[in-house]
């Protein structure tokens, strides 16, 4: 294609300024930081009913081939070195929460090997595991 005018330029050019002005601005500051209305919500309701897991959600993924496992946990990993929200927890400050973000840490993945089991009894093992592990509550 050809851009004599210069057109296309000037249409990525808005785009690139368009992504920019939407982005989230990065806190200030390291201490902690206020909740949100939804997370004061979400913190109220597990003084309530503490190890409660409504809000857990859990998504059970099926790989097919072989699994490069350093890979996927520098992968996951990056990601929750990237937004602050995977690693932000709450702690009771004058009777409210208040946002803690911990420092970016290394994932480790542990696995179930289920290759010694049944063909057919593989899948309802998994799934099981994985009703498990969506019905364990986490520390706010």
């Amino acid at each position: 294609m050809i851009d004599r005018d210069g057109t296309l330029a000037r249409l990525r050019e808005r785009a690139a300024q368009a992504a920019r002005s939407e982005a989230i601005p990065r806190r200030a500051g390291h201490g902690p930081a206020p909740a949100s209305f939804a997370q004061e919500r979400l913190w109220f309701l597990e003084q309530l009913a503490p190890g409660d897991i409504a809000y857990n959600l859990a998504t059970p993924l099926h790989l097919v081939g072989d699994l490069n496992l350093p890979a996927l946990e520098r992968s996951l990993s990056e990601i929750i070195s990237r937004h602050e929200a995977l690693r932000t927890s709450f702690q009771a400050s004058k009777g409210a929460p208040a946002q803690v973000v911990a420092p970016p840490e290394p994932v480790q993945l542990f696995l179930t090997d289920l290759e010694h089991r049944p063909a057919g009894k593989r899948l309802r093992l998994a799934m099981d595991r994985a009703r498990e592990e969506a019905a364990r509550p986490f520390a706010l």
